[in-house]
């Protein structure tokens, strides 16, 4: 493959199921032992991008595979990679072809056909600084430092500075003078640009028609870069001596040189200047990275760098002998930006004009055809708007006066050959500090009493030989009635398992088991499944047989699904032959019925949340966390997930201080500011910021009754978790272990209480979603049996294989229910808008706690809400309401928590979104009275 990007048409052999108001619809493409998945929406689009590989094995086929709520898939295909590839050309041969009759419709969307389109044609929508389209006298006057990149037409790089000194600058009209004078003095004579500033629109015009790729200004809010140099120290004529720590070489970003001028040179001041660094590299490998950049600056070779390992230290040198003052190793740049120009540029066959003060976009190129050209169709509301008709390239320009708001839209229209037009394309342009929109897509999974069918009665005798060996029920595990752990969720329905044999293998009779209600009236009775022989012999796990080569399994047992409205507090559980009660094994005494405990079935409310930075070059978000319910809600005794997922939020710029451990990163890792291993430290940084903001995320919808969860990325190896919100990796392992120190566990190995060896499994898990039995071991390839353990016992603990996640001990599953069982849980008025279920308490809706003496749901009022110790004002009053949620990471200068009156740091950022949540008692009103 030779494109990072997968396209292709599907074209489904039948009609499918596809909800498309609720989007839960997923492809997944499989090649080798590599997953990807790309989510399909109501518009018909999906876009899967592929790392680029250039080597392609014909022999692995490229499996196919579209899913919606159910597991089970609604399509499934194999492609070799010569298939797909000759599929995706034949679908662009056809694109091309339809491209130019207009008019460009949306494909039609039908259950048959996925159309992958790399660009919606509905809008394009833009976020920007806000001084990016506000370049007023003022925001000039900001400006310290400036970069500068220019190429001829043959692409030969012309002209590099970066981070020129700017003094004394008052206005635009001296930023711009400033500018011409320094970018001139850097072109041969005669070839110089003119920088002019008016209509607060700073103008780089350039006869010599080169391309100005890259403009950036820095503001005068100085950052103090973390330095890992000592200061320069002069040895023999123009040799340096450069020493820093060897260790935290890996942290560099950045450098700042200073050389003087001689008659025949200028002095040179190259400030933060980014350092492109391989993941590893030794001190030496340093040394010439450093050399070659600077005299790739310099345009010369006359700066000699090396490492002198006995010395520990930079051995730096000039030929021609002049005197350098300044030699720094640093983190990130000193100046934070102030304004860049749009990352569009001017072709070059027309006079370059580089524009600070607005904003340049471009359509994608799967839009742009030589049988189409583009017009504007709705003018902008607060500027111009212009649009190369063939290119696609659009400029907007705002106002000249102050009525620009930070905001505008306008609209864009394809016209054919034919004179057939397109749909209208909205560009919207939001400056960023306008709200976000941060909506979470909410889904629910419950565990429901699968299809049983019921076998025909045999009518076989009960053999002589015949020996009931063991009785197990399964919720989570797979469990003897009388294990002290045995705890089942109401509602949630149950395997009841029949271990029996004969010797001489005789016809099995019928096994039925009856359930009774805590009144002793009959809530139903069901016949179990199995062989029509019995087995003449049995290997189970037991107490002194944990490794059972068989182990749990349908084939030698008799089993069936007790519903889920049996399970109720009180229940008695009766097994027979033929109609004649079995007396249960393991018991002191003879006992035909079993009553297991039996508990809240709890709806747990979930959120989750991903932030992320170094996003725009080669950081992705991408995690499972969505497809995962199912395995959660198998995972955890509860009867229902609620699982609220909202979208990414890139941090542009991030500043966090946790542990004494400074941090600080921009959107791009190489661009100055940038320390792209601050992450690293652990439990500092990144894992902090994740957890503190899992619990800003419950704090803010008065979450009480919920868990959160935050993923960072890139990746952080690790996590925190505690006081039901985690945060850190999105990876299964740690995921599932965070939830773990959410809901009140510990390490396993810290829990004096553990009654297993070194956070082993000696019961078998059981997965009521795939009804599968999970095995309390594994086998290595050497078939070696070791144990399984519990997630608790380090980041990711031993599974079982196809599992996402290692499976909580019996023990721990217990404690996660004693933990769960105390959440509250709110219900919506049965009647909208009369709040009469509770007498007025809490606002909207009304809460329900369980009552263990009661055995049931009771509704907190204002009567017994203090008896249950309920606070008024701690609960949310109203539910799912628009709401603004305002968020971000604000400390001092030297990193320090942000206090009154001191300075803040320039990289600090806050970012406001609107979203749906949940809101406290209304604050006092001081006109009214009303209100706390």
């Amino acid at each position: 493959m030779t494109s990072s990007t997968l396209e292709s048409e599907i074209f489904t052999t039948g009609s499918l199921p596809i909800n498309t108001q609720t989007n839960l619809v997923f492809i997944q493409i499989k090649y080798g032992n590599q997953y990807y998945h790309a989510k399909y929406d109501k518009q018909g689009n999906w876009q899967l991008d592929l790392p680029v590989t250039n080597e392609i094995n014909q022999s692995i086929p490229i499996e196919i595979t579209v899913y919606n709520e159910t597991e089970a898939p609604l399509w499934h295909k194999e492609f070799t990679p010569t298939e797909l590839g000759e599929q995706q050309a034949e679908i662009k041969s056809r694109k091309t072809e339809e491209f130019s009759s207009l008019p460009v419709k949306k494909p039609l969307i039908t259950s048959t056909n996925f159309t992958n389109q790399k660009w919606h044609f509905d809008q394009q929508k833009m976020i920007f600084a806000y001084q990016m389209l506000n370049f007023t006298d003022q925001v000039a006057r900001q400006a310290k430092v400036f970069s500068i990149r220019m190429r001829d037409n043959s692409g030969k790089l012309v002209l590099d500075l970066a981070y020129m000194p700017l003094e004394n600058i008052t206005s635009g009209t001296t930023l711009a003078a400033a500018m011409e004078e320094h970018i001139n003095r850097h072109l041969p004579e005669d070839m110089g640009v003119q920088v002019t500033y008016q209509h607060r629109q700073l103008i780089i015009s350039d006869p010599q028609q080169r391309t100005i790729e890259t403009l950036v200004l820095g503001k005068t809010a100085a950052i103090t870069p973390i330095i890992l140099s000592e200061k320069l120290l002069p040895f023999g004529h123009a040799d340096y001596r450069l020493f820093y720590d060897a260790a935290q070489r890996h942290r560099i970003t950045h450098f700042s040189f200073t050389i003087n001028g001689t008659e025949e040179n200028d002095s040179l001041f190259y400030t933060d200047i980014n350092l492109e660094l391989p993941a590893e590299f030794d001190n030496q490998q340093l040394a010439e990275i450093l050399k070659n950049k600077l005299n790739k600056l310099m345009a010369s070779d006359d700066i000699q760098i090396q490492w002198d390992s006995n010395g520990q230290y930079l051995a730096i040198s000039d030929r021609q002998g002049r005197q350098i003052t300044d030699f720094v190793l640093q983190t990130h740049r000193s100046y934070d930006q102030l304004i860049k120009m749009a990352d569009i540029v001017t072709p070059n066959r027309h006079s370059t004009q580089a524009k600070l003060g607005i904003i340049r976009g471009q359509l994608p190129p799967s839009m742009v055809n030589e049988e189409w050209s583009w017009q504007l169709l709705a003018a902008p509301h607060f500027g111009t708007a212009q649009i190369e008709s063939t290119t696609g390239q659009w400029e907007y320009q705002p106002t000249g006066d102050e009525s620009f708001p930070g905001y505008d839209q306008f609209h864009l229209q394809a016209v054919g050959k034919e004179g057939i037009t397109s749909h209208p394309i909205a560009v919207i342009l939001q400056h960023d500090q306008a709200p976000i929109p941060f909506f979470p897509t909410v889904k629910t999974f419950t565990l429901k009493t699968p299809d049983y069918q019921e076998p025909i009665a045999n009518h076989q005798p009960i053999p002589a030989d015949f020996k009931l060996h063991d009785v197990f029920i399964a919720q989570t595990h797979v469990l003897r009635p009388q294990d002290p752990y045995l705890q089942l969720v109401q509602n949630r329905w149950a395997l009841i398992k029949l271990n029996a044999s004969s010797a001489s293998g005789a016809p099995a009779p019928n096994f039925t088991v009856i359930v009774h209600g805590a009144d002793g009236h009959e809530l139903g009775r069901v016949r179990l499944t199995g062989n029509k022989k019995l087995p003449s012999s049995l290997d189970l796990p037991s107490q002194d047989n944990l490794v059972a080569l068989k182990g749990h399994n349908d084939q030698d047992s008799y089993v069936a699904p007790l519903k889920e409205e049996w399970i109720k507090p009180g229940i008695s559980i009766t097994l027979t032959a033929n109609g004649q009660p079995l007396a249960l094994p393991h018991y002191q005494q003879e006992t035909f019925a079993f009553q297991p405990k039996v508990g809240a079935d709890v709806n747990l409310p979930l959120r989750i949340m991903r932030i992320a930075h170094h996003t725009d070059n080669d950081w992705a978000i991408n995690d499972q966390i969505d497809q995962w319910g199912n395995d959660i809600v198998a995972q955890l005794p509860i009867k229902q997930l609620t699982l609220y997922s909202y979208p990414s939020v890139p941090f542009d710029q991030f500043a966090s201080f946790r542990d004494e451990f400074y941090a600080v990163y921009t959107g791009n890792k190489n661009e100055p500011g940038s320390d792209p291993h601050a992450g690293n430290g652990g439990f500092k940084g990144s894992i902090a910021a994740s957890y503190n903001l899992a619990n800003r995320l419950r704090r803010a919808n008065v979450g009480d009754n919920e868990i959160s969860y935050v993923a960072f990325f890139p990746d952080p190896y690790g996590g925190l978790g505690g006081g039901q919100q985690g945060g850190g990796s999105a990876s299964a392992g740690v995921f599932i272990h965070e939830i773990g120190h959410a809901i009140g566990r510990s390490h396993s190995i810290n829990d004096p209480n553990y009654p297993y060896k070194t956070g082993y499994q000696a019961s078998w898990g059981y997965n009521q979603v795939t009804q599968q039995y999970l095995p309390n071991f594994s086998i290595d390839k050497n078939n070696n049996h070791y144990p399984n353990t519990d997630p608790m016992h380090g980041g990711n603990g031993l599974r079982p294989a196809e599992q996402v996640f290692a499976v909580f001990s019996d023990y721990n599953i217990l404690k996660n229910f004693q933990f769960v069982k105390q959440q509250y849980q709110w219900y919506p008025n049965q009647i909208s808008g009369e709040d009469s279920e509770d007498g007025g308490f809490a606002g909207d809706g009304y809460y329900q706690l369980w009552d263990d003496n009661l055995q049931q749901w009771v509704t907190v009022t204002q009567d017994n809400h203090k008896r249950y110790k309920v606070k008024e004002e701690a609960v949310a009053y109203q539910h799912n309401q628009p709401v603004y949620w305002i968020t971000g990471h604000l400390v001092q200068q030297d990193g320090q928590t942000l206090k009154p009156n001191t300075a803040p740091h320039p990289q600090n950022q806050l970012m406001v979104f609107t979203t749906l949540g949940n809101l406290p008692q209304p604050y006092h009103n001081l006109v009214t009275g009303e209100n706390r």
